[in-house]
């Protein structure tokens, strides 16, 4: 008896990374007008029903690309170790702010594609719960007040405002790469100042 070949189905969570992948390839070779449902799905290796199992449409593909932008910005600044000593949250401060600035350049030529195309741009410059950059930043401030290194009377507002400015400076830097050092440095020295921490 012939055996029949039985075709592997990765988990959901792979395939539709597997995807987004694929997206960003054919993204940055094209351009966004130019890219199609058919030319993502033949980089991924599968089928345009599977494309659509994942993601509605193309606008909804990109707008995960954002969420996904947004998920590695956040696990960047994360990754920076708060400080035990008040005295250590000025530096860890600027740290945090330059670090942010730093990763939006880094990704500088995705975040100009993205951006390029019609979306919600209040959520992506804050306000926004599910914004994971943006609950970094917010976990990030009360923690700084916690440990006495700000002083914030109303902290919602304070993360709102400083989210927007380090995306403004994240802006700038990815326009002017060679002035990354005085832009971050100077985003830092604003949010201390915003957040009453500063030295």
């Amino acid at each position: 008896m012939q055996e029949r070949a039985t075709r592997t189905r990765k988990p959901a969570a792979i395939r539709r990374a597997e995807l987004l992948d694929a997206a960003t390839e054919v993204l940055r070779a094209r351009g966004v007008e130019a890219t199609t449902v058919e030319e993502i799905t033949s980089t991924a290796g599968v089928s345009k029903g599977s494309f659509y199992l994942h993601f509605p449409s193309k606008e909804r593909l990109l707008d995960a690309l954002r969420e996904r932008l947004g998920e590695e910005l956040a696990a960047e600044v994360a990754a920076l170790e708060r400080p035990q000593q008040r005295a250590a949250w000025p530096e860890f401060t600027r740290r945090f702010v330059r670090r942010a600035v730093e990763v939006q350049v880094e990704r500088a030529d995705l975040h100009e594609l993205l951006t390029a195309v019609g979306h919600d741009h209040a959520a992506e410059m804050g306000g926004d719960p599910r914004n994971p950059a943006e609950r970094v930043l917010a976990s990030t401030i009360a923690a700084g007040v916690e440990a006495g290194a700000y002083t914030v009377a109303d902290e919602a507002a304070a993360v709102r405002l400083i989210f927007a400015l380090v995306h403004a400076a994240g802006d700038w830097a990815c326009e002017q790469p060679q002035e990354i050092e005085r832009i971050g440095s100077a985003a830092a020295e604003l949010t201390l100042r915003a957040l009453g921490g500063a030295d």
